[in-house]
């Protein structure tokens, strides 16, 4: 059965690949048939990592949350989950040019992560640990749906500024309220596992600057001289502090939160 997890994880990698690489080459040529053939590799990719991600779950017990390779495998799986919600709710494909690069980033340093099967440690070993985390990765997959819309806003806009300037502000308001169930659920388990709410590690204070930055993405709307480009930026920027409180801080400095 292991090998079965190994197997779909390097499929999916690879359908990653191809999709990231069709979809930049839609870029620049606008076809419709390698757009469709995108999207293909799309489904195949968040298909096949499902499949990984559940035989890694069947064979350790536990949802696959217990170490880095599997914090940045199911971080890989939201960016598929996130792009065919964003592009069935919204009908918008062209996110697919920014999160799937982004997907396939995520992969390699999967791939290059030592990928045992480690036990849970059993503070962690609970329902709120699992949605803690499963919220918080679908968030970051928002975030990243609302840096792509960003993005394609300042560049690749065409004749559908409102349209993108809606997909922002939408997705940016799914990561900020799944964020929030993270941050709420974190601290509830946190008191049931050791007695207080907040613990006061680097990784907390960043979650935090990460919620307060939101909070406050989401009122500038009501400014009008931020609407347009000015929200396009400031999503570009929520998704930079969201990545390095997800992989630099964890990285960089020291953290009772896995990577």
């Amino acid at each position: 059965m292991q090998g079965l997890d190994t197997v779909s994880f390097n499929a999916a990698f690879a359908f990653a690949a191809g999709a990231a690489v069709l979809f930049l080459l839609c870029l620049p040529v606008k076809n419709r048939a390698l757009m469709l053939a995108a999207e293909g590799f799309t489904l195949l990719y968040l298909i096949a990592m499902t499949v990984s991600l559940g035989v890694r779950t069947y064979i350790s017990g536990h949802a696959p949350m217990a170490n880095r390779y599997e914090s940045l495998a199911c971080f890989a799986w939201s960016l598929g989950f996130v792009y065919w919600y964003v592009r069935l709710r919204y009908a918008e494909r062209r996110v697919g040019y920014f999160l799937m690069p982004l997907a396939v980033l995520v992969m390699y340093a999967a791939s290059i992560s030592p990928n045992e099967i480690t036990p849970m440690y059993p503070a962690l070993d609970t329902w709120m640990f699992e949605t803690h985390v499963g919220s918080a990765f679908v968030g970051y997959g928002f975030f990243g749906a609302s840096f792509a819309g960003a993005v394609l806003y300042l560049v690749d806009k065409g004749q559908a500024e409102r349209t993108l300037e809606k997909l922002i502000v939408r997705t940016g308001y799914y990561g900020f309220a799944l964020f929030t169930i993270s941050m709420v659920i974190g601290g509830i388990w946190a008191y049931l596992a050791w007695g207080t709410y907040w613990l006061w590690k680097v990784k907390e204070l960043w979650s935090f600057l990460i919620w307060i930055y939101y909070a406050g993405f989401l009122h500038a709307l009501y400014v009008k001289k931020l609407r347009g480009r000015g929200v396009a930026w400031l999503s570009i920027l929520g998704f930079a502090i969201t990545m390095f409180t997800y992989l630099g801080v964890g990285i960089l400095m020291k953290s009772t939160h896995q990577l």
